[in-house]
């Protein structure tokens, strides 16, 4: 398994990610085909919603799932983006830096 590193600079949330790539990438794409409206006969999307817990037994009672496929997917393999973001800009600054972490 080749760790994910610039320079020598380790980014563990960066490997997990790239340990799910493909899965992450399948279920992505069948996320999207079921909101592109070509998995119901009608044309319509499908779309992810739940029950709000205050009002579960009113007719008006489902609220659309408020997460980008993105969000979704790093919850279900517990990626953290706002550690993915870190290590990116750490990235970029040791990019920057020739090579080398200034912290």
């Amino acid at each position: 398994m080749s760790e994910v590193t610039v320079g020598d600079v380790q980014y563990p949330e960066h490997e997990k990610m790239k340990q799910v790539q493909e899965e992450a990438h399948a279920i992505g794409q069948f996320l999207e085909w079921l909101a592109s409206g070509e998995a119901h006969d009608s044309g319509e999307p499908i779309i992810l919603a739940f029950h709000r817990k205050e009002r579960a037994f009113e007719n008006d009672n489902l609220v659309r799932m408020p997460y980008t496929i993105e969000k979704l997917l790093a919850r279900y393999f517990e990626i953290d983006l706002k550690v993915i973001e870190a290590e990116k800009q750490d990235m970029l600054n040791v990019i920057r830096s020739g090579g080398k972490n200034n912290g």
